[in-house]
């Protein structure tokens, strides 16, 4: 590495230049918080706080179509209860085909709680953690309402910076110790925040202020990442000092705390092996073909491939990895797909799931496929394609359906088993959940097909779904209200 004494030199003058500028200007910048946290109404004296908000995400990779703008719809109330430090907030979330997610997470002193209040997605399991996601749902707030985060910018101790003013915007540069320098943008008049734009690119906006009571608070809190809208968010029905209802903070009846399962692998016919409990809850199937295997499903990551191909090669050694199969193009369920192309495996898929693999593959990406210059080998199909040998049959099905384009099941006409994504998700414990839009499609369809089966196995959730469970949860029909 090559020394350069005067440029060295010239940068330690530049930090001490700019370390007594941080010093000198560091006052005016608290002073200016000081008076900014006041502009927002008596919030200090507030002991416990509610408000409400809904909210729209844009789908990348998780809708309907891929890269089709589409936004997904959720909702979120929040309750604060700082005079006995309790915090409660339910999320309710809404996917394509008709799924309904509704979550709640309770923190109690540095105690976190989460269930799934209709069961659909974790049944009735009760999940306990610690002091950090405890801390999680307390500072949330601060992505959302202004005041807070005005105030905890004026208490950090990381060195700050009043900028030159730019026209009637009032400019606050913070340096972390760790990570880059954040810009906070205020209205010079009023002293109210607008935008929080750390250097990763993120930038935070406060917009449409409106006060109540002497309370004022930003009515719409939208996200940009790389200048695209992420998130855009309406608060209301904000509420403070109020006496909550004390059974909000109580776990409910009937939730037992499990502990999640290691990762295993089972032969579950001959020649047809499950890996389960992948990332908590998620399932892989696995097929020794007479002269190659066949993998169903190439879920989150390459690292988790990783994990998946050394179990299978620990299992049947010698025999390589010709296909894996995914499901449809959602990243949850495609994002393991370059590890099997990396080892040379043929991605089979149907035709409508193609657009967003390509262009996971073509992400830089410091993984072993990226590194090593490979093209994959993508095999489409539509309507149908069948895999077979002497002792073995697989028959991929494009299902039409409202959940995601290109979605397709695995089928095993011999065993007369079921693999599918997104078609139907049964909770771990069994919980069986409400009926939805992407259920009866799939279930029509089966029909249609005259699709016998005696084992359905979900990606997610219970791998052991029987034709009981599915026509009694099809019988579960709700009435879904936000």
């Amino acid at each position: 590495m090559y020394f350069n004494p005067k440029s060295n030199m010239k940068s330690s003058l530049l930090y001490l230049f700019l370390l007594i500028s941080f010093s000198s200007s560091a006052q005016s910048a608290r002073e200016y918080l000081q008076t900014a946290v006041h502009a927002y109404g008596p919030w200090q004296s507030v002991q416990t706080f509610s408000y409400g908000l809904e909210g729209y995400r844009i789908a990348v990779a998780q809708g309907k179509t891929y890269k089709s703008g589409e936004k997904q719809h959720y909702f979120n109330t929040k309750t604060f209860d700082y005079s006995s430090n309790k915090a409660f907030e339910q999320n309710t979330n809404i996917f394509p085909g008709g799924w309904v997610f509704k979550f709640a997470n309770m923190a109690i002193d540095t105690t976190f709680y989460s269930w799934d209040i209709d069961q659909n997605r974790g049944g009735k399991i009760l999940n306990k953690g610690g002091a950090a996601q405890a801390k999680q749902i307390y500072n949330f707030r601060n992505n959302q309402i202004p005041y807070y985060r005005v105030q905890e910018i004026n208490e950090t101790t990381d060195s700050l910076v009043l900028l030159p003013k730019e026209g009637a915007l009032t400019r606050i540069q913070r340096f972390p110790a760790t990570g880059n320098p954040i810009v906070y943008t205020f209205d010079t008049t009023n002293k109210l925040i607008s935008v929080d734009a750390p250097a990763s690119k993120q930038r935070l906006v406060f917009s449409d202020y409106v006060s109540v009571n002497g309370f004022t608070n930003s009515a719409t809190v939208t996200l940009f990442i790389d200048d695209a809208l992420a998130t855009e968010e309406k608060i209301k029905n904000w509420n403070y000092n109020f006496t909550p209802a004390q059974n909000q903070f109580n776990i409910p009846e009937g939730y037992t705390q499990t502990v999640r399962g290691a990762i295993s692998v089972s032969e579950i016919a001959k020649d047809v092996f499950l890996i389960d409990n992948i990332g908590g809850d998620r399932n892989v199937l696995f097929v020794n073909m007479d002269e190659y295997i066949v993998v169903i499903e190439a879920p989150l990551s390459s690292e988790t491939s990783k994990d998946i191909l050394k179990r299978i090669k620990e299992t049947i050694p010698g025999k390589p990895v010709k296909y894996v199969f995914a499901t449809h193009f959602h990243s949850d369920h495609t994002g393991g797909l370059r590890q099997y192309a990396f080892e040379d495996a043929i991605l089979l898929m149907a035709e409508n799931t193609t657009a967003y693999v390509n262009d996971l593959l073509g992400g830089q990406q410091k993984d072993d496929f990226g590194k090593s210059g490979k093209k994959a080998d993508i095999q489409t199909f539509r309507n149908m394609l069948e895999l077979k040998d002497k002792n073995h049959h697989i028959i991929f099905y494009e299902v039409p359906n409202t959940h995601a384009d290109g979605m397709a099941l695995a089928y095993f006409p011999k065993e007369k088993i079921i693999y599918q994504g997104d078609l139907l998700s049964v909770p771990l414990d069994g919980s069986l959940p409400y009926s939805v839009n992407v259920i009866q499609e799939m279930q029509d369809f089966i029909q249609k097909n005259k699709i016998t089966y005696n084992r359905m196995v979900g990606h997610h959730g219970l791998n052991n779904i029987t034709p009981e469970m599915v026509k009694q949860i099809l019988n579960n029909k709700k009435e879904v209200k936000y």
